[in-house]
Protein backbone atom coordinates (compact mmCIF):
# COMPACT_ATOMS: atom_id res chain seq x y z
CA UNK A 1 0.00 0.00 0.00
CA UNK A 2 1.89 3.57 -0.92
CA UNK A 3 1.18 6.14 1.49
CA UNK A 4 -0.96 9.29 0.53
CA UNK A 5 -0.08 12.45 -0.47
CA UNK A 6 -1.59 15.49 1.72
CA UNK A 7 -1.91 18.92 -0.33
CA UNK A 8 -3.30 22.01 0.92
CA UNK A 9 -4.22 25.24 -0.86
CA UNK A 10 -1.74 27.87 -1.18
CA UNK A 11 -0.83 30.23 1.03
CA UNK A 12 -3.56 32.82 1.10
CA UNK A 13 -4.20 36.61 2.17
CA UNK A 14 -7.53 37.79 3.32
CA UNK A 15 -9.78 40.02 5.67
CA UNK A 16 -11.39 40.07 9.10
CA UNK A 17 -15.14 39.57 8.67
CA UNK A 18 -14.93 37.57 4.81
CA UNK A 19 -15.40 33.39 4.48
CA UNK A 20 -11.77 32.27 3.63
CA UNK A 21 -11.55 28.78 2.34
CA UNK A 22 -9.04 25.53 2.39
CA UNK A 23 -8.53 23.11 -0.15
CA UNK A 24 -7.35 19.59 0.16
CA UNK A 25 -8.58 18.27 -2.79
CA UNK A 26 -5.15 18.13 -4.91
CA UNK A 27 -4.66 15.11 -2.68
CA UNK A 28 -3.67 12.35 -4.19
CA UNK A 29 -3.54 8.13 -3.45
CA UNK A 30 -1.19 5.98 -6.15
CA UNK A 31 -3.80 3.14 -5.29
CA UNK A 32 -6.72 5.34 -5.65
CA UNK A 33 -7.84 4.48 -2.63
CA UNK A 34 -10.60 7.01 -0.92
CA UNK A 35 -8.96 9.95 1.23
CA UNK A 36 -10.63 11.03 4.06
CA UNK A 37 -9.58 14.40 5.45
CA UNK A 38 -8.34 15.84 8.98
CA UNK A 39 -8.08 19.87 9.26
CA UNK A 40 -6.42 20.81 12.45
CA UNK A 41 -5.43 24.71 13.40
CA UNK A 42 -1.51 25.16 14.43
CA UNK A 43 -1.23 28.46 14.31
CA UNK A 44 -2.85 32.32 15.05
CA UNK A 45 -5.95 33.43 16.54
CA UNK A 46 -8.44 30.70 17.23
CA UNK A 47 -10.89 30.01 14.32
CA UNK A 48 -14.13 27.83 14.21
CA UNK A 49 -13.85 25.73 11.21
CA UNK A 50 -16.84 24.54 9.35
CA UNK A 51 -15.52 20.77 9.18
CA UNK A 52 -12.46 19.19 9.83
CA UNK A 53 -12.73 16.13 7.61
CA UNK A 54 -14.56 18.44 5.06
CA UNK A 55 -11.77 18.55 1.43
CA UNK A 56 -12.63 22.37 1.68
CA UNK A 57 -13.50 23.52 5.09
CA UNK A 58 -13.99 27.47 5.81
CA UNK A 59 -13.69 29.75 8.23
CA UNK A 60 -14.64 33.48 9.08
CA UNK A 61 -11.49 35.07 10.79
CA UNK A 62 -12.60 38.19 13.30
CA UNK A 63 -8.96 38.82 14.13
CA UNK A 64 -5.95 39.87 12.01
CA UNK A 65 -2.65 38.27 12.01
CA UNK A 66 -1.35 34.81 10.61
CA UNK A 67 -3.45 31.70 10.80
CA UNK A 68 -2.03 27.70 9.81
CA UNK A 69 -3.32 24.98 9.27
CA UNK A 70 -2.16 21.44 8.58
CA UNK A 71 -3.54 18.45 6.82
CA UNK A 72 -3.55 14.88 7.07
CA UNK A 73 -5.09 12.98 4.51
CA UNK A 74 -5.57 8.53 5.63
CA UNK A 75 -6.43 6.14 2.79
CA UNK A 76 -8.13 3.56 5.04
CA UNK A 77 -4.76 1.68 5.79
CA UNK A 78 -2.30 4.77 6.56
CA UNK A 79 -2.05 8.41 7.62
CA UNK A 80 -0.12 10.79 4.77
CA UNK A 81 2.87 13.36 5.97
CA UNK A 82 0.86 16.40 7.22
CA UNK A 83 0.62 19.94 4.84
CA UNK A 84 0.72 23.12 5.74
CA UNK A 85 -1.00 25.98 4.63
CA UNK A 86 -1.00 29.63 6.23
CA UNK A 87 -3.72 32.48 5.95
CA UNK A 88 -2.46 35.95 6.09
CA UNK A 89 -5.47 37.84 7.66
CA UNK A 90 -5.36 41.84 7.57
CA UNK A 91 -8.17 44.01 8.84
CA UNK A 92 -8.97 47.15 7.51
CA UNK A 93 -7.00 49.08 10.14
CA UNK A 94 -3.96 47.24 9.96
CA UNK A 95 -2.57 44.71 7.31
CA UNK A 96 0.15 41.74 8.51
CA UNK A 97 3.92 43.06 7.85
CA UNK A 98 5.52 40.65 5.19
CA UNK A 99 8.86 39.14 6.06
CA UNK A 100 12.14 38.70 3.52
CA UNK A 101 15.31 37.06 4.77
CA UNK A 102 17.12 37.60 1.41
CA UNK A 103 18.35 34.83 -0.84
CA UNK A 104 19.73 31.68 -0.11
CA UNK A 105 23.34 31.83 -0.02
CA UNK A 106 27.04 30.25 0.37
CA UNK A 107 29.66 30.97 2.01
CA UNK A 108 32.99 29.21 3.31
CA UNK A 109 34.50 28.80 6.78
CA UNK A 110 35.83 31.63 8.66
CA UNK A 111 34.54 34.45 6.54
CA UNK A 112 31.82 36.71 7.82
CA UNK A 113 28.49 36.09 6.72
CA UNK A 114 25.80 39.08 6.77
CA UNK A 115 21.96 38.55 6.89
CA UNK A 116 19.74 40.83 5.47
CA UNK A 117 16.45 41.37 5.98
CA UNK A 118 15.97 44.65 4.97
CA UNK A 119 13.88 43.76 1.72
CA UNK A 120 11.09 42.76 4.58
CA UNK A 121 7.99 45.89 4.69
CA UNK A 122 4.54 46.88 5.74
CA UNK A 123 1.83 48.49 3.64
CA UNK A 124 0.66 50.70 6.07
CA UNK A 125 4.11 51.82 6.35
CA UNK A 126 4.70 51.36 10.03
CA UNK A 127 8.60 50.56 11.25
CA UNK A 128 9.14 47.55 11.75
CA UNK A 129 11.30 45.20 14.36
CA UNK A 130 13.71 42.35 13.57
CA UNK A 131 13.47 38.61 14.98
CA UNK A 132 16.01 36.52 14.17
CA UNK A 133 16.05 32.77 15.28
CA UNK A 134 18.59 30.58 14.25
CA UNK A 135 17.21 26.68 13.15
CA UNK A 136 19.98 24.77 11.97
CA UNK A 137 23.68 24.45 11.71
CA UNK A 138 26.50 24.31 14.61
CA UNK A 139 25.94 26.65 17.52
CA UNK A 140 26.99 30.37 17.02
CA UNK A 141 26.76 33.91 17.97
CA UNK A 142 24.29 36.28 15.82
CA UNK A 143 25.61 39.61 16.00
CA UNK A 144 22.81 42.56 15.49
CA UNK A 145 20.24 39.54 16.24
CA UNK A 146 17.32 42.21 16.39
CA UNK A 147 18.23 44.31 13.84
CA UNK A 148 17.54 44.08 9.59
CA UNK A 149 21.03 42.78 8.74
CA UNK A 150 22.78 40.53 11.94
CA UNK A 151 26.32 39.08 11.06
CA UNK A 152 28.17 35.75 11.99
CA UNK A 153 31.56 33.82 11.47
CA UNK A 154 30.77 30.07 10.72
CA UNK A 155 33.72 28.05 11.91
CA UNK A 156 31.92 24.65 11.08
CA UNK A 157 31.27 23.15 7.54
CA UNK A 158 27.88 22.86 6.99
CA UNK A 159 23.84 24.15 6.53
CA UNK A 160 22.90 26.82 8.53
CA UNK A 161 19.19 28.10 8.75
CA UNK A 162 17.96 31.16 10.16
CA UNK A 163 14.44 32.23 10.62
CA UNK A 164 13.21 36.02 10.53
CA UNK A 165 10.05 37.60 12.31
CA UNK A 166 9.14 41.29 11.73
CA UNK A 167 6.16 43.16 13.26
CA UNK A 168 4.64 46.22 13.16
CA UNK A 169 3.20 46.26 16.71
CA UNK A 170 0.66 45.02 16.29
CA UNK A 171 1.05 41.22 14.16
CA UNK A 172 3.70 39.53 13.51
CA UNK A 173 4.55 38.05 10.13
CA UNK A 174 4.72 35.08 8.44
CA UNK A 175 8.49 33.75 9.29
CA UNK A 176 10.93 33.94 6.47
CA UNK A 177 13.64 31.35 6.19
CA UNK A 178 17.01 32.11 4.83
CA UNK A 179 19.67 29.29 3.77
CA UNK A 180 23.12 29.17 4.21
CA UNK A 181 25.72 26.45 3.12
CA UNK A 182 29.31 26.64 4.21
CA UNK A 183 32.47 24.73 3.00
CA UNK A 184 35.27 24.36 4.14
CA UNK A 185 38.69 23.15 1.99
CA UNK A 186 37.72 19.06 3.15
CA UNK A 187 34.57 19.38 2.92
CA UNK A 188 33.12 20.98 -0.71
CA UNK A 189 29.30 21.37 -2.09
CA UNK A 190 27.90 18.46 -3.46
CA UNK A 191 27.02 18.66 -7.57
CA UNK A 192 23.05 18.29 -8.49
CA UNK A 193 22.67 16.70 -11.94
CA UNK A 194 18.86 16.63 -13.15
CA UNK A 195 19.48 14.53 -16.30
CA UNK A 196 18.84 15.51 -19.42
CA UNK A 197 15.52 17.22 -21.00
CA UNK A 198 13.36 15.08 -22.06
CA UNK A 199 10.06 14.35 -24.50
CA UNK A 200 7.29 12.37 -24.23
CA UNK A 201 3.97 11.44 -26.73
CA UNK A 202 0.75 11.30 -24.70
CA UNK A 203 -1.18 8.23 -26.31
CA UNK A 204 -4.21 5.99 -25.87
CA UNK A 205 -2.54 5.08 -21.86
CA UNK A 206 -1.12 7.31 -19.17
CA UNK A 207 2.12 8.16 -19.87
CA UNK A 208 4.35 8.10 -16.55
CA UNK A 209 8.26 10.48 -16.63
CA UNK A 210 10.36 9.54 -14.74
CA UNK A 211 12.67 12.38 -13.47
CA UNK A 212 16.74 10.97 -12.71
CA UNK A 213 18.93 12.59 -10.41
CA UNK A 214 21.20 9.38 -9.53
CA UNK A 215 23.75 11.10 -11.61
CA UNK A 216 24.30 13.92 -8.76
CA UNK A 217 27.89 13.37 -6.79
CA UNK A 218 29.70 15.01 -3.36
CA UNK A 219 33.46 15.36 -4.06
CA UNK A 220 34.41 13.85 -0.72
CA UNK A 221 31.65 10.54 -1.59
CA UNK A 222 29.19 11.63 0.90
CA UNK A 223 25.58 9.88 0.80
CA UNK A 224 23.03 12.67 -0.61
CA UNK A 225 19.61 13.64 0.30
CA UNK A 226 17.64 14.98 -3.14
CA UNK A 227 14.81 17.67 -2.91
CA UNK A 228 12.88 18.21 -6.31
CA UNK A 229 10.44 21.34 -6.80
CA UNK A 230 8.51 22.12 -9.73
CA UNK A 231 8.58 25.51 -10.79
CA UNK A 232 6.47 25.09 -13.68
CA UNK A 233 3.44 23.47 -15.64
CA UNK A 234 0.68 21.73 -14.31
CA UNK A 235 1.42 20.74 -10.90
CA UNK A 236 1.84 16.83 -10.67
CA UNK A 237 2.76 14.65 -7.93
CA UNK A 238 6.00 12.98 -7.48
CA UNK A 239 6.12 9.19 -6.35
CA UNK A 240 7.00 8.50 -4.16
CA UNK A 241 7.58 11.44 -3.24
CA UNK A 242 10.07 14.35 -4.08
CA UNK A 243 13.13 13.29 -1.86
CA UNK A 244 13.59 10.70 -4.24
CA UNK A 245 16.47 10.70 -6.61
CA UNK A 246 14.51 8.69 -9.32
CA UNK A 247 11.06 9.94 -8.72
CA UNK A 248 8.02 9.57 -11.21
CA UNK A 249 4.82 11.05 -12.02
CA UNK A 250 1.84 11.10 -14.64
CA UNK A 251 1.72 13.35 -17.39
CA UNK A 252 -1.14 15.98 -17.07
CA UNK A 253 -1.46 16.63 -20.76
CA UNK A 254 0.60 18.75 -23.47
CA UNK A 255 2.89 21.58 -22.55
CA UNK A 256 6.46 21.78 -20.67
CA UNK A 257 6.86 21.04 -17.36
CA UNK A 258 10.37 21.85 -15.42
CA UNK A 259 11.41 20.86 -12.50
CA UNK A 260 14.73 22.04 -10.17
CA UNK A 261 16.88 19.51 -7.67
CA UNK A 262 19.02 20.30 -4.88
CA UNK A 263 20.90 18.01 -2.96
CA UNK A 264 22.45 18.23 0.23
CA UNK A 265 25.68 15.77 1.63
CA UNK A 266 25.50 14.06 4.97
CA UNK A 267 26.37 17.17 7.07
CA UNK A 268 23.62 19.43 5.40
CA UNK A 269 25.60 21.62 2.77
CA UNK A 270 23.67 22.51 -0.33
CA UNK A 271 24.34 22.15 -3.90
CA UNK A 272 23.15 24.53 -6.60
CA UNK A 273 19.86 24.00 -8.07
CA UNK A 274 19.93 22.00 -11.26
CA UNK A 275 16.27 22.35 -13.27
CA UNK A 276 15.09 19.91 -16.28
CA UNK A 277 12.83 20.38 -18.35
CA UNK A 278 9.94 17.67 -19.32
CA UNK A 279 8.15 18.56 -23.10
CA UNK A 280 5.16 16.77 -23.39
CA UNK A 281 3.83 16.35 -26.78
CA UNK A 282 0.51 14.82 -28.16
CA UNK A 283 1.05 11.36 -29.98
CA UNK A 284 -2.29 10.36 -30.69
CA UNK A 285 -1.79 12.39 -34.32
CA UNK A 286 1.93 12.15 -34.59
CA UNK A 287 3.39 10.15 -37.80
CA UNK A 288 5.28 7.28 -36.65
CA UNK A 289 8.98 6.63 -37.08
CA UNK A 290 10.96 4.88 -39.44
CA UNK A 291 14.17 2.88 -38.81
CA UNK A 292 16.11 0.70 -40.81
CA UNK A 293 18.39 -1.73 -39.30
CA UNK A 294 19.45 0.39 -36.34
CA UNK A 295 16.80 1.26 -33.80
CA UNK A 296 18.79 4.13 -32.25
CA UNK A 297 18.31 7.77 -33.95
CA UNK A 298 20.86 8.71 -36.23
CA UNK A 299 22.64 5.10 -36.50
CA UNK A 300 24.06 3.89 -39.05
CA UNK A 301 25.02 0.23 -40.37
CA UNK A 302 27.10 -1.64 -42.37
CA UNK A 303 25.55 -4.96 -43.95
CA UNK A 304 28.13 -7.17 -45.86
CA UNK A 305 26.90 -10.32 -48.00
CA UNK A 306 28.52 -12.02 -51.08
CA UNK A 307 26.87 -11.61 -54.58
CA UNK A 308 24.40 -13.87 -55.44
CA UNK A 309 23.59 -14.61 -51.54
CA UNK A 310 20.17 -12.69 -50.22
CA UNK A 311 20.15 -9.18 -48.31
CA UNK A 312 17.75 -8.66 -45.89
CA UNK A 313 16.62 -5.11 -45.34
CA UNK A 314 15.06 -4.90 -41.92
CA UNK A 315 12.74 -1.60 -40.85
CA UNK A 316 10.93 -3.90 -37.55
CA UNK A 317 12.51 -1.17 -35.12
CA UNK A 318 10.24 1.18 -36.68
CA UNK A 319 7.07 2.09 -34.10
CA UNK A 320 3.73 4.45 -34.01
CA UNK A 321 3.84 6.84 -31.21
CA UNK A 322 -0.09 6.28 -30.36
CA UNK A 323 0.78 2.69 -30.19
CA UNK A 324 -1.26 1.38 -33.14
CA UNK A 325 0.26 -1.07 -35.43
CA UNK A 326 1.79 -0.69 -38.29
CA UNK A 327 2.07 -1.51 -42.25
CA UNK A 328 4.94 -1.07 -44.15
CA UNK A 329 5.81 -0.61 -47.71
CA UNK A 330 9.37 -0.86 -49.48
CA UNK A 331 10.46 0.32 -52.86
CA UNK A 332 13.38 0.28 -54.67
CA UNK A 333 15.25 4.01 -55.67
CA UNK A 334 17.66 3.18 -57.69
CA UNK A 335 20.54 0.73 -59.05
CA UNK A 336 20.08 -2.66 -61.61
CA UNK A 337 16.55 -3.96 -60.64
CA UNK A 338 15.65 -6.16 -58.38
CA UNK A 339 12.81 -8.98 -56.81
CA UNK A 340 12.47 -7.44 -54.03
CA UNK A 341 10.66 -9.79 -51.64
CA UNK A 342 8.01 -9.59 -49.03
CA UNK A 343 8.31 -5.73 -49.75
CA UNK A 344 4.82 -5.07 -47.21
CA UNK A 345 6.69 -6.66 -44.41
CA UNK A 346 9.05 -5.04 -42.33
CA UNK A 347 11.62 -7.14 -43.14
CA UNK A 348 12.13 -7.10 -47.72
CA UNK A 349 14.96 -8.85 -49.25
CA UNK A 350 16.28 -8.92 -52.44
CA UNK A 351 19.26 -11.08 -54.37
CA UNK A 352 21.92 -8.68 -56.08
CA UNK A 353 22.72 -10.22 -59.52
CA UNK A 354 25.50 -7.60 -60.37
CA UNK A 355 27.88 -5.05 -58.97
CA UNK A 356 26.38 -1.78 -58.54
CA UNK A 357 24.70 0.42 -55.91
CA UNK A 358 21.34 -0.12 -55.09
CA UNK A 359 19.10 2.44 -53.37
CA UNK A 360 15.75 1.35 -51.33
CA UNK A 361 13.08 3.18 -49.61
CA UNK A 362 10.75 2.38 -46.71
CA UNK A 363 7.57 3.92 -45.80
CA UNK A 364 5.58 3.30 -42.37
CA UNK A 365 1.93 4.10 -41.91
CA UNK A 366 -0.30 3.57 -38.85
CA UNK A 367 -4.16 3.49 -39.25
CA UNK A 368 -4.45 7.36 -39.19
CA UNK A 369 -4.50 8.74 -42.55
CA UNK A 370 -2.42 11.65 -41.72
CA UNK A 371 0.59 9.57 -39.32
CA UNK A 372 3.27 8.92 -42.49
CA UNK A 373 6.67 7.51 -41.29
CA UNK A 374 8.93 10.13 -40.58
CA UNK A 375 12.84 10.62 -39.77
CA UNK A 376 13.96 12.14 -36.07
CA UNK A 377 16.57 14.17 -36.00
CA UNK A 378 16.64 16.21 -39.44
CA UNK A 379 14.43 19.33 -40.82
CA UNK A 380 12.04 17.12 -43.21
CA UNK A 381 12.45 18.21 -47.22
CA UNK A 382 9.49 19.86 -48.48
CA UNK A 383 8.96 16.49 -50.77
CA UNK A 384 8.86 13.20 -49.73
CA UNK A 385 12.43 12.10 -51.08
CA UNK A 386 15.06 10.50 -49.43
CA UNK A 387 17.89 8.45 -51.28
CA UNK A 388 21.58 8.78 -51.23
CA UNK A 389 24.20 6.39 -52.62
CA UNK A 390 27.53 5.38 -50.38
CA UNK A 391 30.69 4.64 -52.72
CA UNK A 392 31.88 2.18 -50.61
CA UNK A 393 35.00 1.53 -50.05
CA UNK A 394 35.90 5.36 -51.30
CA UNK A 395 34.10 6.74 -47.87
CA UNK A 396 32.74 9.99 -49.54
CA UNK A 397 28.82 10.61 -48.80
CA UNK A 398 26.01 12.71 -50.35
CA UNK A 399 23.55 14.88 -47.78
CA UNK A 400 20.60 16.65 -47.44
CA UNK A 401 21.08 20.35 -47.30
CA UNK A 402 20.28 21.86 -43.86
CA UNK A 403 18.50 24.43 -45.27
CA UNK A 404 15.53 22.76 -46.17
CA UNK A 405 16.48 22.12 -49.85
CA UNK A 406 16.25 18.94 -51.43
CA UNK A 407 18.79 18.96 -53.67
CA UNK A 408 22.05 16.96 -52.79
CA UNK A 409 25.31 18.64 -51.57
CA UNK A 410 28.43 17.49 -53.37
CA UNK A 411 30.45 14.37 -52.30
CA UNK A 412 32.55 15.15 -49.29
CA UNK A 413 34.92 12.75 -47.96
CA UNK A 414 34.01 10.68 -44.82
CA UNK A 415 34.90 7.46 -43.35
CA UNK A 416 31.89 5.06 -43.74
CA UNK A 417 29.03 7.62 -43.36
CA UNK A 418 25.80 8.07 -45.31
CA UNK A 419 22.96 10.33 -44.29
CA UNK A 420 19.92 10.82 -44.88
CA UNK A 421 16.57 12.74 -43.90
CA UNK A 422 13.20 12.41 -44.78
CA UNK A 423 9.84 13.29 -43.84
CA UNK A 424 7.89 10.32 -45.22
CA UNK A 425 10.08 7.39 -45.36
CA UNK A 426 13.75 5.68 -44.72
CA UNK A 427 16.15 4.80 -47.10
CA UNK A 428 18.82 2.06 -47.65
CA UNK A 429 21.65 2.42 -49.95
CA UNK A 430 23.34 -1.25 -51.02
CA UNK A 431 26.47 -1.16 -53.15
CA UNK A 432 27.45 -4.54 -54.41
CA UNK A 433 31.07 -5.44 -55.18
CA UNK A 434 32.03 -9.40 -56.14
CA UNK A 435 32.62 -10.92 -53.47
CA UNK A 436 30.53 -8.68 -50.87
CA UNK A 437 27.53 -5.92 -50.37
CA UNK A 438 27.90 -2.70 -48.47
CA UNK A 439 24.32 -1.35 -46.90
CA UNK A 440 24.06 1.88 -45.24
CA UNK A 441 21.19 2.53 -43.17
CA UNK A 442 19.25 6.12 -43.70
CA UNK A 443 17.28 7.85 -40.82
Amino acid sequence: DTVPTAAASAPQVAVTGAKVSLDGRASSDADRDFLSYRWTQVGGASVALSSSTSPVPSFVPSLSGVHSFQLVVNDGKVDSKPALVRIRVDSPSNRVPVANAGPDRSAATGNVVTLDGRASFDEDGTSLTYVWTQRLGANLTLAGQNGPTPAFTPAVAGLYAFDLVVSDGVNLSLADRVEVSVSSPGNRPPVANAGADQKGFLGQDPLTVRLDGSKSSDPEGSALTYQWTQVEGTNVTLLPDAQAPTPSFTAPGVGNLRFSLVVRDRSGLRSTADEVIVTIADGTNAPPLARINSGSPGGSEVVRSSLDAVVTLDASASSSLNGSAVSFFWEQVSGPPVLLRNSTSSQASFMPLSSATYTFKVTVTDPRPVAEARVAGWPAPPRARSTCSCCWPRYCFSRWRRDGGTSLRSHRRRSGSCYGSSSRSSAVAMTIFEGQAAGRTLR
